[in-house]
Order: C-alpha cells, then structure tokens, then sequence
C-alpha cells in the first residue's frame, strides 16, 4: 500500500507517535509519505533543548529523507496559533495517489483541506488520528470549539472513513469538542519501538552508578518536556511526601521544558 502520514508540523529526531508508526508502516513493506510544513511547531522551542537539537525553526521546502522516511515539506502560506497553511497540499496528495492518508490531529488547516479533498476523492481511505485530551488544551482559542464542531464536525464525519484516539480520555474529548459519535472511534493506545527501548542490564548498572543510585534505590523516572500542562511538578511534590519516609526512592526527570516553570519546581525541591 501507499501511505500517506500528513501532519502540520514534523519532527523525527524527537520521536513523536508519527514517526514511530510511519517507521512500522516501512518496515510492514508499504510505500510511505509524510506531508508536513515547511517548519517545526513552535511550542518545542520554548526552551532551550529542542534548538540545540533541531537548530533552526524554518528548515525549508521540498522532498527530504529524514530517519529514512520519505518526506515532502510543503511552503508555509501563513501561520496563526500554531495553525499553518502549507501551499499546495492537494496537488502533493493528488500527485502520489495514496491508497491510505492519515491525518494527525484534528483541529488545524491541513485535516478540513483534505477532509474537502475526500469528499471529491473517493481513491483513498482517510483515517482521522487525534490524541488530545481535555487537561492538555492549552490554546487561548479554546473557547472556539463549539464553533469548530457546529461548522466543520459533519464535514469530518462525511470524509473520514475511520477516528482513532490514543487513549479513552482523547475519544471522550473527540465526542464532546468535535462531536464525533462515540461509536465511530476507535482507541488505539500509543506504543513503543521495542528495539529502541528495552532492558539493558548494563546500561541500568553504569547509569546509577553515574548517579550515585544504588541497586536497592527505586526510581521514578518522567522523561519529556516539562510544562505545566504535564504536570511533572505534581510527581515532584508526592514525591517529596513519600521521601521524608523513604530512603530508598528516587526521582529522576529527563527533559527540558519552561525555564521559570523548572525554577519553581527546583525551588520547591
């Protein structure tokens, strides 16, 4: 088959849920495509790490290999909230004749365009993948949702041919912000790539060893950014309750994230 993965913006040096099943999907044999902006998303430069790893913000149009995925990169038009408008979209899809698209996220410019394009364009099935969740939504727009799901929620239900969520909790906000009946989505919960994280006696050895963790020390780790809307601070504070009569439990956060909100955390440690 032919795979399209269309996302507003494409990061695969961080290893998000795209990348990994775009990865799958190449190594199942099938021929696949990811359509994207010519950017990365603006939320993971708001500290420090994601630059140092990506470098600059607007990389550029064209067809790039990136972690051996196959990767078209259409010109920005404008960007609003996050949002963006690549220039072309249609063309690109119309160009390699997919037999699947599937889109990432929901509320953003590229899912309404396609959604339009399935309706003209019966050659493909599109499957509509969302993963947000009600305590993750952060945008100052949110107030708009009512208006999304009375403009556009029939539009999505007339075009898609599948909803995944990832878990229950994003098939609820489906159902209540978009206005997706619940019966319509199915829950795919996320997963790992079992090649890239697995057990490793002697990397778990050098590892507490570098961090003065003994064998009988239990670690709970969070490793990602490290925002409010996440809540790492929440395991912080159970864990200096639990520490006061624990001397045998650690806590280790891996990530970067808010300077101010790091601060307040390492201020309450």
């Amino acid at each position: 088959l032919r795979i399209i993965h269309i996302i507003d913006y494409f990061q695969p040096q961080l290893g998000y849920q795209e990348t990994f099943l775009a990865k799958e999907h190449i190594k199942l044999g099938h021929e696949v495509f990811v359509i994207t902006s010519d950017r990365y998303n603006p939320y993971i430069y708001e500290g420090d790490a994601a630059r140092k790893i990506l470098g600059k913000r607007v990389v550029g149009t064209g067809f790039f290999n990136e972690e051996g995925i196959k990767v078209w990169r259409l010109k920005t038009l404008f960007e609003l909230k996050r949002k963006v408008w690549p220039i072309g979209l249609e063309k690109k899809i119309q160009e390699l004749k997919p037999d699947i698209v599937i889109m990432h996220g929901i509320v953003n410019f590229f899912t309404l365009r396609v959604a339009r394009l399935k309706k003209k364009d019966k050659n493909f099935k599109l499957i509509n993948d969302d993963h947000m969740v009600f305590y993750a939504s952060r945008s100052k727009v949110r107030f708009l949702y009512p208006l999304f799901k009375f403009l556009f929620s029939r539009l999505l239900q007339d075009a898609a041919d599948a909803f995944v969520g990832v878990a229950q909790t994003s098939k609820m906000f489906m159902h209540e912000r978009y206005g997706i009946p619940l019966e319509r989505i199915t829950v795919i919960p996320l997963g790992a790539d079992d090649h890239l994280f697995r057990y490793d006696p002697a990397a778990r050895g050098s590892i507490r060893n570098r961090l003065s963790i003994s064998e009988k020390d239990i670690v709970f780790i969070y490793a990602g950014k490290m925002v409010l809307e996440k809540g790492p601070h929440l395991l912080v504070k159970a864990a200096m309750d639990l520490i006061r009569n624990k001397d045998n439990l650690k806590v280790l956060l891996v990530g970067n994230g808010l300077p101010s909100y790091m601060e307040e955390m390492k201020q309450d440690i």
